[in-house]
């Protein structure tokens, strides 16, 4: 699990994160904890854990099939604390649909490693202090599909975000996309990371003219992690 802070604004019914201000580890691990110093605003706290995704998609699959979305009452609950020496006002809200994706976005790209070979595309991924991986790329041509395949099958003891560790996306245009997000499994036993990326651009998607831009298919609980978002 962890903790991300963003900035973002006031008096929306719709908040999303802005910038990246700090974050926890990410560990599997009953607690994790984090501090900073805050300027005066607004912010959102964003606890997160993804090591039970697997077990939940098919449950998550059949209600967000019959009632269009899922039930919160299969996920796990969490306990937050917010420790101050000066007033807070603290308010719980609905996720927003893809405020999980826009914020290990900025987690990605603030931080993360670069892997750059096509000008106006990057590719960048994290594996230090996240408890597995998380892969991102970014497409910032204006008029080129971005054709990513991700290759994690040398992983062990993870779970992936997608349920597989071979992934196909096409990102479109001036968009990014968290490809996928391993997350070590079982606390007791060791694990390990790796993956290959290999990408191109090409006028069209890559697939039919209005085939598929994810392998697998992303499902409805999916795809607010890994849709591809506007730059």
């Amino acid at each position: 699990m962890s903790v991300i802070v963003c900035r973002t604004s006031i008096g929306t019914s719709n908040p999303r994160p802005l910038s990246l201000v700090f974050h926890s580890k990410r560990q599997v691990k009953s607690n994790v904890s984090c501090n900073a110093i805050l300027e005066e605003g607004t912010y959102m706290i964003i606890c997160s854990a993804f090591n039970h995704w697997q077990s939940f998609e098919a449950q998550r699959t059949e209600t967000s099939s019959v009632s269009g979305h899922a039930d919160e009452d299969i996920f796990p609950s969490y306990v937050l604390a917010v420790h101050s020496s000066r007033p807070v006002m603290l308010d719980q809200v609905l996720m927003p649909e893809f405020c999980l994706a826009d914020t290990l976005l900025l987690l990605a790209t603030t931080y993360g490693e670069q892997h750059k070979g096509i000008t106006g595309v990057t590719c960048y991924y994290m594996a230090q202090g996240i408890a597995g991986l998380l892969v991102v790329a970014e497409n910032r041509l204006p008029d080129h599909n971005l054709i990513v395949d991700c290759d994690c099958s040398e992983s062990f003891n993870v779970v992936s975000s997608r349920g597989v560790l071979t992934t196909a996306d096409c990102v479109p245009p001036l968009h990014k996309q968290v490809l996928i997000l391993l997350t070590q499994l079982e606390d007791s036993e060791g694990f390990a990371v790796s993956h290959k990326l290999s990408f191109k651009v090409l006028v069209h998607n890559g697939y039919r003219a209005c085939g598929l831009q994810n392998t697998p298919p992303l499902s409805p609980g999916q795809s607010g992690l890994h849709c591809a978002r506007p730059l």
